[in-house]
């Protein structure tokens, strides 16, 4: 069974996507419509279900992406301003 990517842009007020989607082997891209994607939310609870898990999944992950790599740059801009400083760190 596939994987279903590219939901978020589906509920983004401006359809912009968080990620991009690579192949890494040939494969075989479906695309769905935008009102399909609706009806099939709006018809199927298990489906609306399922896409609004994947979206919470994914969106958390983008948080953590995000808090980890502020936690680095601060990281760095700290050790820059201590050795700016003549502070030495261990």
């Amino acid at each position: 069974m596939g994987q279903l990517f590219g939901e978020i842009s589906f509920f983004s007020p401006s359809r912009v996507r968080t990620l991009t989607a690579r192949c890494e082997t040939d494969c075989l891209v479906l695309s769905m419509h935008d009102a399909t994607l609706k009806q099939l939310y709006f018809q199927n609870p298990k489906f609306a279900f399922t896409i609004s898990h994947l979206i919470t999944q994914r969106l958390t992950a983008d948080i953590t992406r995000l808090q980890q790599r502020i936690a680095a740059l601060e990281s760095e801009r700290q050790l820059t301003a201590d050795t700016t400083r003549g502070v030495m760190t261990t």
